[in-house]
Order: structure tokens, then sequence, then C-alpha cells
């Protein structure tokens, strides 16, 4: 091989490990870029939840503001049934979801009586989006209220 093909050799070699190098700093770049991208569009969600309508949560044992919490109900305060899968709910603390069926982990009875088992599948606090802050003002005329009042069998909520 003659010096010049060594050279090039070299050259090829430096810039193969250059590449390598760098692969794992554009790969952290575009990770955070990915992870700066879902935090607007969940603060973008969380504000059009907002703007939409939401019911405002309260904790259903003290009547204070509750934070969202992922797999609760919420109970309609008028007649305490679970409020219907697709309802916007919210917290006063810039939290948002939706109400979704997903199945329950945990035999509970809801505030009317109602008893229910694990599997069962009822609406619960589903894709929860944080706004930023705390939005202002909110309704708060309509609310409803988080989580089980008891649970069946002694588990944990």
């Amino acid at each position: 091989m003659d010096s010049q093909a060594v050279a090039n050799l070299a050259i090829a070699s430096l810039l193969l490990i250059a590449l390598a190098a760098g692969k794992g700093e554009i790969q952290s770049q575009l990770h955070d870029f990915n992870q700066q991208q879902a935090i607007e569009t969940a603060h973008q969600t969380a504000q059009r939840r907002y703007t939409d309508g939401c019911i405002v949560v309260k904790s259903f044992a003290t009547g204070k503001h509750a934070t969202l919490l992922e797999g609760q109900p919420v109970y309609d305060p008028s007649n305490a049934s679970v409020f219907p899968a697709g309802v916007l709910v919210c917290d006063v603390f810039g939290n948002t979801a939706i109400l979704q069926n997903r199945p329950i982990r945990f035999d509970w009875q809801s505030p009317a009586g109602f008893q229910y088992h694990r599997g069962d599948v009822l609406p619960l606090v589903s894709d929860i989006a944080y706004t930023g802050s705390p939005p202002s003002p909110i309704d708060e005329d309509r609310y409803g209220y988080l989580g089980r009042t008891s649970s069946v069998g002694g588990n944990p909520p």
C-alpha cells in the first residue's frame, strides 16, 4: 500500500470515529427535542380541555380540591354515579384528563353503594395532560368527586 492509500485510510478511519462519537450526541439532542415536543403537545391538550369545559375534581371525603389520579373514577355529585367515558375532567393545579373505559384493579364500593370487582370496566381517569401552570379562572360550578369511598375486602385504592 502506498503512502497516499495509507493517508486516505487514516482519514477515513478518523471520520468513522468522529461519526461514531457524534452519533451519541445527535441521539441525545433528538431525544431532548422529542421530549420537549411531547411536553408542548400535552400542554396544548390540557389548555384545550380547560377551554372546552372540564369537570373540576374534588375529594369525596373532604369536598376540597383534589389532584387527578390515573385510574380513579369521578362521581357525579347529583346521583353518586360514575361520570361516563369521554367526559373531560380537570383539577385546579393544571392537570386535565379524559375518562376512558378501563378495568379496575381492586374491588370497591361507590358512594351510591354499587359494588365493583377487580376487572370490571368503568370510566376512569386516563391520559393526564398538564398545562404547565394552574389555569385561572376555573368554572367550579361543574365538579365531580374523585376516587372511591370504600374498598371491599380491605384493598387499598
